[in-house]
């Protein structure tokens, strides 16, 4: 995404004050690209921060200590922070998938995951693929931040 050029007068709202209070919500953990949660499983793990994960292509599904979802494609998963679970896979399947972990999120949206545990989104392919590419704009950014990216 290419920003245009401002007047002065524009940048000037955007003060470290104005920002300050964001910072919470700021993107803390960025994650892009193929799995294979059938042959390499993760350990379940407590989430310490909001998680929005998208299967952009494949099969995969959340998996609680108690619980596992039948294998999903194409799906948004967003869950609370204090989550504790890992992904379950397709076998050697791949899957890929983009991850986006905050801090914290609009009241509204907190209300409804904390209501049911947990939500699940149907994405269309428009919507895989535009989810894919953000993840990929980001990566730079997140990875090599510079003076501005705060």
């Amino acid at each position: 995404m290419r920003f245009r050029a401002a007047a002065l007068n524009d940048w000037e709202r955007f003060t470290p004050d104005s920002v300050a209070p964001n910072v919470d919500g700021m993107l803390r953990y960025l994650g892009v690209g193929p799995r294979q949660f059938g042959l390499y499983p993760l350990k379940p793990l407590a989430r310490m921060n909001w998680e929005f994960f998208a299967v952009v292509k494949g099969r995969c599904a959340p998996l609680g200590r108690d619980d596992a979802s039948p294998l999903a494609s194409r799906m948004l998963w967003v869950t609370a922070p204090g989550s504790s679970h890992t992904w379950a896979g397709d076998g050697p399947s791949t899957v890929h998938v983009a991850v986006f972990h905050f801090g914290s999120v609009p009241a509204a949206l907190e209300a409804i995951v904390r209501e049911h545990g947990q939500i699940a989104l149907k994405l269309t392919p428009a919507e895989c693929a535009r989810l894919e590419a953000l993840a990929r704009q980001l990566q730079p950014e997140y990875h090599q931040p510079n003076h501005l990216s705060n």
